[in-house]
């Protein structure tokens, strides 16, 4: 009883923080888009050196940043909504995504001769931090008995005949 009734308080949490981070995901994108539109109008140029060619980096970020638009965002839209309902494959697909963002984040981080407006930092600082508290309360609060429970009900159902729905 007492895991129920701290299922019931930490759900809120939960829920609050996975509301901030897409907030956050969301915010990030749109202070790209608003940072990218700037530029255009403004026309700042890139300080590269002249030694360096600068075209590969230019069109491999500009790739990365439509795939993870158009790819990545409706990604982590279905993985908000399957935590929101407390479904594993929510669960998974959001671990999946985190961890996928990673390496992308530290290539272009580091490899990259970019510079990132502070609005956009601060979304994309939000959106990991909220992601972590989103994994820790998925993974290592009593809220992880739902997510398998979610599992063991559609196990459940594909034994007896039933869909899922």
């Amino acid at each position: 009883m007492a895991t129920n009734m701290q299922t019931d308080t930490l759900l809120p949490r939960f829920k609050l923080c996975l509301i901030a981070n897409f907030a956050s995901i969301l915010l990030m994108f749109a202070s790209a888009v608003v940072t990218g539109y700037v530029a255009r109008l403004y026309g700042p140029q890139p300080i590269v050196a002249e030694t360096i060619d600068a075209g590969w980096l230019l069109s491999s970020y500009a790739i990365a940043t439509r795939l993870s638009f158009f790819l990545g965002l409706p990604a982590f839209a279905i993985a908000f909504f399957g935590l929101l309902k407390t479904k594993l494959w929510g669960r998974r697909l959001f671990t999946a995504l985190m961890i996928a963002w990673g390496p992308q984040a530290i290539a272009f981080g580091i490899f990259n001769l970019s510079m990132t407006w502070g609005l956009s930092a601060l979304f994309a600082n939000l959106a990991l931090l909220s992601a972590g508290a989103v994994l820790a309360l998925s993974y290592f609060t009593p809220l992880a008995g739902r997510f398998e429970s979610s599992r063991l009900s559609i196990e459940s159902h594909s034994r007896a005949g039933l869909s899922p729905a």
